[in-house]
């Protein structure tokens, strides 16, 4: 029976245990969790779930956005880029995108 560090006392592997080492090397480990449950945002006027804990920037990108081209009125006011890496979205905040758009002749 394998044992292992599940406790230095002799604890033989758990099932769990088992199934997770069988594994290693064939399947990626998932990203360990980022933030909690999913909040509520408003987004151009549509109510949009994003994870928790996210700043502006990763929530623009959850909800399909590129940062690179988008401008974004939060909770009423026009928010420079610079500031949207600090920014902490919660529930219920208001943000208006728009996504600028080159072309023309």
């Amino acid at each position: 029976m394998l044992r292992g560090n599940a406790g230095q006392q002799g604890r033989p592997f758990s099932q769990h245990d088992l199934t997770a080492i069988a594994a290693m090397g064939s399947v990626p480990a998932p990203p360990p969790p980022r933030s909690g449950p999913p909040l509520t945002l408003q987004v151009n006027g549509e109510k949009r779930a994003c994870a928790a804990g996210l700043t502006l920037e990763q929530a623009l990108v959850a909800l399909g956005y590129d940062p690179r081209l988008v401008v974004v009125e939060y909770n009423g006011d026009i928010l420079p880029r610079s500031h949207w890496s600090g920014r902490m979205v919660q529930e219920s905040d208001c943000l208006e995108v728009v996504t600028i758009v080159g072309g023309g002749t």
